[in-house]
């Protein structure tokens, strides 16, 4: 692999020997394996098929925590490693994976800098823009001014009922969407629905979007019943019990206690039935 060279393309030898091809940088953005992040897995397998038509530069919380796999293919620097080359590295090409939890900070910092291509991962980002705001500036009403300029007074009133009065609501992660904030940020958008495309271009996005569905390696039949009966059993789950589940990083906007006081008022003569969280907690409420 050749030596990146801020600005300018970088010369790779190919494995032709006497052969030589140019590859263009690419900015790579997102958290990656083995960093405990859904989205990890996903951009690796993308940054992995981008690697042969560009010297890949991915960006990551901490170097240390990337596999070794990715490490020995691309280079991988830490975001402040990147601000120091930022100048450099600000006419090549930057893609960028956000999502709702607060590891995307340091993404958002860079997109609101950097023309990035956004792959976007949620469709709201409000839990993503409360702990930007609070870490970024120290306040939440960073938050309510900017739900104040993309929805009024309506969305200004919903962040003060929940942040200002603490009012038991969820509704500012559900009803609302920060989405016409990538109109300063984003040069296109990736999305992975076409519900994310029309909500994206009803929300005023103007650059292009392009609809690239979610892939999954989904098991056959009979693998997918033995995983089923695999953990129920390592569970204590019983093979009739219904299970509800909540998957994911636990932060407020996976309305954890609404759930709860749903579920508490089934009757008591429903048939058996249980309720999984599964995923790292983030949310001090929530024991």
């Amino acid at each position: 692999m050749g030596s990146f060279q801020g600005g300018q393309a970088v010369e790779v030898r190919s494995a032709d020997p006497g052969q030589e091809r140019v590859r263009p940088v690419l900015v790579h953005l997102s958290p990656l394996p083995d960093t405990r992040n859904g989205i990890a897995d996903y951009a690796a397998a993308i940054l992995l098929d981008l690697i042969h038509d560009y010297e890949c530069i991915a960006v990551v919380e901490n170097p240390a925590d990337v596999s070794d796999q990715i490490r020995s293919l691309c280079h991988v620097i830490s975001y402040e490693q990147y601000h120091q080359i930022a100048d450099d590295l600000r006419r090549e090409r930057h893609l960028a994976h956000i999502g709702n939890n607060s590891d995307h900070i340091p993404i958002l910092n860079v997109a609101s800098a950097v023309p990035c291509v956004v792959v976007l991962h949620d469709l709201t980002l409000h839990y993503l823009m409360e702990r930007w705001a609070r870490d970024m500036f120290g306040s939440i009403q960073f938050f309510r001014a900017t739900l104040w300029a993309l929805h009024g007074a309506r969305g200004a009133d919903l962040v003060d009922a929940k942040h200002v009065h603490k009012w038991p609501v969820q509704s500012v992660y559900t009803e609302l969407n920060c989405l016409p904030l990538l109109n300063e940020t984003a040069s296109a958008l990736i999305t992975h629905s076409h519900y994310g495309h029309v909500l994206a271009q009803s929300m005023g996005f103007s650059n292009p979007v392009r609809v690239v569905p979610h892939f999954a390696r989904i098991p056959d039949a009979d693998l997918k019943a033995r995983r089923r009966a695999a953990f129920r059993r390592r569970h204590g789950i019983g093979p009739e019990t219904v299970v509800f589940a909540s998957l994911g990083f636990v932060t407020p906007n996976k309305i954890i206690t609404e759930v709860l006081h749903a579920l508490s008022d089934l009757p008591h003569g429903l048939s058996d039935w249980c309720y999984v969280i599964g995923g790292e907690n983030r949310d001090p409420r929530v024991q």
